[in-house]
């Protein structure tokens, strides 16, 4: 409300909660503080995904080279699984 006189009359705009966001589905919102009369939101990938919270991936896609596996841990940590040929933290290396 334009022209408050009482702080009960103001109210916060909460863009996750109407979902006036625009996150990736696989990404999680957080309401911040309005600035300036503007709302605020950040947009977060969830575990196992990267990218800027507006569009997110699977963190394994491209990841590991050379046939290896690409694994993801409980809290979406990443490792490559690499054959007895190479080694590396992306399986770049041959032996």
């Amino acid at each position: 409300m334009v022209g408050s006189s009482s702080i009960t009359q103001c109210l916060s705009t909460n863009q996750c909660k109407s979902g006036a966001h625009k996150c990736h589905w696989l990404a999680a919102c957080m309401d911040l503080p309005d600035s300036d009369h503007k709302p605020r939101y950040s947009c977060k990938c969830k575990p196992g995904y990267v990218g800027n919270g507006h569009y997110c991936t699977d963190a394994c896609e491209g990841l590991c080279h050379n046939g290896a596996t690409c694994l993801k841990t409980g809290r979406g940590e990443t490792r490559c699984i690499c054959d007895r040929h190479h080694t590396g933290r992306r399986c770049e290396t041959r032996l």
